[in-house]
């Protein structure tokens, strides 16, 4: 298994239409529950999240991470922060418009 040698990049955006707020720090949303995050897509070369527009979405953070995977750093440009499964795969349909490859997953240690 590689190391995690990850490093998240905030990318704050502005406030948005959603109804779940999600722009605070992972720790800071609900300790000792799980978190959702949806990765919009995934590059052997850094992607620039100041970029990103999500109209509808502004008060979710887009960051990136990057941790080594076979030897390679892997980058993911994500959507965070969800306090439910459900919710995140609601804004995934909208997100698919964008990054049709777009998935929902867990919080993991790289997101911190």
């Amino acid at each position: 298994m590689a190391d995690n040698t990850s490093k998240a990049y905030d990318e704050s955006a502005g406030s948005g239409a959603s109804g779940e707020r999600s722009s605070m720090a992972p720790a800071a949303i609900g300790a000792g529950s799980p978190l959702f995050v949806i990765n919009l897509c995934a590059s052997i070369a850094p992607m620039h999240a100041a970029g990103t527009s999500l109209p509808g979405l502004g008060s979710y953070r887009v960051y990136q991470v990057a941790r080594v995977e076979d030897g390679r750093t892997r980058h993911r440009l994500r959507l965070g922060f969800f306090t439910s499964e459900a919710h995140a795969e609601s804004v995934l349909t909208i997100v698919r418009q964008q990054f049709p490859t777009a998935l929902v997953t867990s919080l993991c240690a790289e997101d911190h």
